[in-house]
């Protein structure tokens, strides 16, 4: 049986509304979570599966022997095992191609699970929107187009009433037709700011450039960027499995970096929503942990037992000691209905 607010208030784990006055402006730092919230389709298990299903027999019994559905996971092993081969002289081509299948297939299938915009509940972005009106910057840790779909009812909220604060996220400077180029200034005080923390799915790099593709009332942005990956074009897009590999691909792409300074250089209070923070994560940790701020972590309840909620409570605070915690039951914020 699930257990009471009031069993849950005893141990720490609030509603939302009972501490959001304690994080009014807050930064949000948003994780799969927060994209589960609105589409099941996001979920592990069912990119691993159409992923499987992608595959030839063979490769797949492969994936599966790897015993999880955790995409980094899986290719933190490929990569450890690459070293230890290069340390022995012994040859890595079948982990390389197995790497790169990895990373690829990962990208055709979470472009095709993506749901259509016309399959998303408008209704439910909206409230998404609105309820963003209540805090500062977004980081997100995810790197689905939900965001983006939200971020532009915002721009159009904003259109209707000026009181609205829209989304500035750096891609500002036309490059062509089809993409907008970042550039990292022009940090106006009206807007809020989003940082793509691991990129995504509609963020390209061209040549030095670093671009957004362009939302047009024509075409359905997952279209656009499916014909993009279909011509030879790659997301920018984080997919290492190790946190070491992850700065490393972090460290090759002045956005990344870019993104990542902002995180470490923060002095907003934090709510962390729908992101374990596990150990491919550790630089997000690390990025936090460089600044001193009141935090809030966001505890999916569901059916956890109170020693389990109180295990995973542990192992956030530990992450970061020296930070304020807070705990929220993640069913009372975000709710869509």
């Amino acid at each position: 049986m699930p257990l009471t607010t009031d069993e849950l208030r005893a141990m720490g784990i609030f509603p939302w509304p009972e501490i959001s006055a304690e994080f009014r402006g807050a930064d949000l730092l948003l994780g799969n979570g927060f994209s589960l919230r609105l589409h099941q389709s996001f979920h592990y298990d069912s990119l691993f599966d159409r992923f499987l299903a992608n595959c030839d027999a063979a490769q797949a019994d492969r994936f599966r022997q790897f015993g999880t559905s955790n995409f980094e996971a899986i290719l933190e092993s490929l990569q450890a095992a690459a070293r230890v081969n290069a340390i022995f002289g012994i040859a890595s081509d079948p982990l390389a191609l197995a790497t790169e299948a990895l990373k690829q297939g990962l990208l055709t299938t979470v472009s095709q699970n993506h749901p259509l915009a016309i399959e998303l509940n408008r209704d439910h972005l909206t409230a998404m929107s609105e309820a963003f009106d209540f805090f500062g910057d977004i980081f997100a840790l995810s790197y689905d187009a939900l965001l983006y779909h939200i971020i532009m009812i915002t721009l159009d909220r904003r259109r209707l009433n000026a009181v609205v604060r829209p989304y500035n996220d750096y891609f500002w400077a036309q490059h062509d037709g089809e993409f907008l180029e970042f550039m990292n200034y022009q940090h106006l005080r009206h807007y809020k700011h989003i940082y793509y923390l691991h990129g995504a799915l509609f963020i390209f790099r061209l040549g030095s450039s670093t671009v957004k593709l362009k939302r047009t009332d024509q075409t359905e942005l997952l279209t656009l960027i499916e014909q993009k990956i279909g011509a030879g074009y790659i997301p920018l897009f984080v997919s290492e499995g190790s946190s070491e590999d992850k700065q490393l691909a972090i460290s090759r792409s002045e956005y990344l970096q870019h993104a990542n300074f902002h995180l470490q250089h923060g002095t907003n209070s934090l709510v962390i929503y729908g992101a374990s923070l596990s150990r491919p994560d550790l630089h997000i940790v690390k990025a936090i942990r460089d600044t001193l701020r009141q935090i809030a972590f966001s505890i999916r309840v569901g059916e956890k037992t109170a020693d389990e909620l109180r295990a995973e409570m542990f192992r956030q605070r530990e992450k970061l000691p020296e930070h304020a915690a807070r705990f929220f039951d993640s069913s009372t914020l975000f709710a869509v209905g």
